[in-house]
């Protein structure tokens, strides 16, 4: 089951969690005991205007959800987005959650992008 976790969660999942980054995004995780799945994706209001802020989020949403069922762990994901995945390709924010989620060796995926 994928849910959302609600912004006052953010600072915990920060300070509690482990994170990674590339280019365009940083991944932070906190593992947590209900196996639960829950998402949160932040861009920040300087990146760009509301329109391209909620595709790159669409975007990430629905790569998450489709990777989602190749994730060793359940836990809370939270995805800050950064200024340059604004123009990425849907093929490059794929690789790049893909390629966050291999570095926390959370992936059980296939070995591709």
């Amino acid at each position: 089951m994928m849910g959302r976790f609600k912004p006052a969660s953010f600072p915990q999942v920060m300070e509690q969690g482990r994170s990674r980054a590339n280019r365009y995004l940083v991944l932070y995780y906190l593992p947590e005991p209900e196996n639960e799945v829950r998402l949160a994706i932040s861009v920040p209001r300087k990146a760009a205007k509301a329109v391209a802020r909620n595709r790159v989020k669409r975007r990430v949403r629905e790569v998450f959800r489709v990777a989602a069922g190749n994730l060793k762990a359940a836990g809370q994901f939270a995805f800050i987005v950064r200024k340059n995945a604004i123009s990425a390709s849907f093929q490059e924010l794929e690789w790049a959650v893909k390629d966050l989620l291999r570095k926390m060796e959370l992936w059980s995926g296939d070995g591709g992008a």
